[in-house]
């Protein structure tokens, strides 16, 4: 299960793990309580970052100011702001994994 914290506003952030230069741009599911994401795009300069938040803004059905990377801006692993409620995201979440499985 990914571990989705709430900060004090109400929003979630949500762990990651992300691998970019993948072949297709996806949520592939949980590993080791962060939400695994593949990126086709390169980690060059802020491909993979971009290409990312326009993923999580078009998954939970946010406009691409409503995710934000936190923490590991370099890094594959991240720490990602999702301005909705965590039970919301929760529920996105395993709606999204489950069709995977």
């Amino acid at each position: 299960m990914v571990e989705i914290e709430r900060t004090s506003d109400g929003a979630a952030i949500v762990p990651l793990l992300v691998r970019a230069g993948s072949r297709k741009t996806r949520v592939v599911g949980e590993k080791n309580g962060r939400l695994l994401v593949e990126v086709r795009e390169k980690a060059e300069g802020e491909r993979a970052n971009n290409a990312l938040i326009r993923l999580l803004a078009k998954t939970f059905r946010l406009p691409e100011d409503g995710v934000r990377i936190v923490n590991g801006l370099h890094s594959k692993r991240k720490r990602v702001l999702i301005r909705l409620a965590p039970t919301s995201v929760a529920e996105m979440l395993t709606d999204l994994i489950g069709q995977r499985e």
